[in-house]
């Protein structure tokens, strides 16, 4: 995958409109739509930027496709990571309630 297609499924997974990322790593909306269509090629310190405001890893960022995680599973699991032990076991708890209450109304 391009970078510039990496930086819109990044951003498209946030939420984050064009606008409101290029206003949070203070660049014009015009030069980041010319990278998400591969016009432009960023510099470094763009995705580092990028990165940042949409708190996921640099690395993570470069990971090969099949290897990287979607963004919001990703900010799941750095969210996570800053829970006690028992205030995962909650977490986990509650997901796992979830999920067995979809797939119940899925069958319903």
């Amino acid at each position: 995958m391009e970078i510039g297609q990496r930086i819109r499924e990044i951003r498209k997974n946030t939420g984050l409109t064009l606008t409101e990322l290029a206003e949070k790593i203070q660049i014009s909306q015009p030069y980041l739509s010319q990278i998400e269509l591969g016009g432009k090629q960023p510099p470094i310190d763009v995705i580092v930027n990028i990165c940042k405001a949409i708190d996921i890893p640099l690395a993570e960022f470069f990971a090969d496709e099949d290897d990287h995680l979607p963004t919001d599973i990703l900010q799941l699991i750095e969210t996570a990571k800053k829970l006690s032990s028992e205030e995962r076991e909650y977490l986990n708890q509650f997901l796992q309630s979830t999920v067995k209450r979809a797939k119940k109304n899925d069958f319903e």
